[in-house]
């Protein structure tokens, strides 16, 4: 049997394939090669994949996706809890707004967001090379243009496009790679 989290689409979950005898001894020796090959693709199913050289497109994308869209997608769940907790949490969440702007530039965050990127997207990146630079200084600049945001909404004003080039981008890339 195939185990499930190492089935591709379409594949049975049952593999078969006749040896050609009808000798029992015969065929336990004829699958041996089968069963050995079966083995080999799912022990290559389960490697991780190698690391990748990634592009200034993919650490842009990393970049907005972790500094930008994960941080909105928590700081809204954070106002939804607060609002319904009735105004005296608002309050404290709208101070804690600020605060995180504030602390939108701290290096030391910027770092762990940043090795924790390069784990998960499997890029090849050292911390003295330029690429890493790179990936901080879009993930500062996501970051911020998330948090600024929130504040904004935070404090009554309506939600708007971010003031963040690294944003604008690598949303103009996904809307052209969307277009037919």
């Amino acid at each position: 049997a195939v185990p499930a989290s190492l089935r591709r689409d379409g594949e049975p979950k049952l593999l078969m394939k006749s040896t050609g005898t009808s000798d029992r001894n015969e065929a336990k020796r004829r699958a041996l090669p089968i069963l050995a090959a079966w083995e080999a693709q799912f022990q290559e199913r389960t490697r991780p994949s190698p690391l990748r050289v990634p592009t200034d497109d993919d650490l842009e994308r990393a970049a907005v996706m972790a500094g930008y869209d994960m941080v909105r997608e928590h700081e809204a769940r954070r106002r939804l809890a607060a609002a319904s907790e009735g105004s005296e949490q608002l309050q404290r969440y709208q101070r804690r707004t600020a605060i995180n702007l504030a602390a939108a530039g701290n290096q030391a965050g910027i770092l762990s967001i940043a090795d924790a990127v390069i784990e998960y997207e499997r890029f090849d990146l050292p911390r003295d090379s330029e690429g890493y630079a790179k990936l901080c200084e879009h993930l500062a600049s996501a970051r911020h243009a998330a948090l600024d945001g929130t504040f904004r909404v935070a404090h009554g004003e309506p939600a708007r496009e971010p003031d963040s080039g690294v944003v604008a981008r690598v949303r103009q890339r996904a809307a052209d790679k969307a277009k037919p």
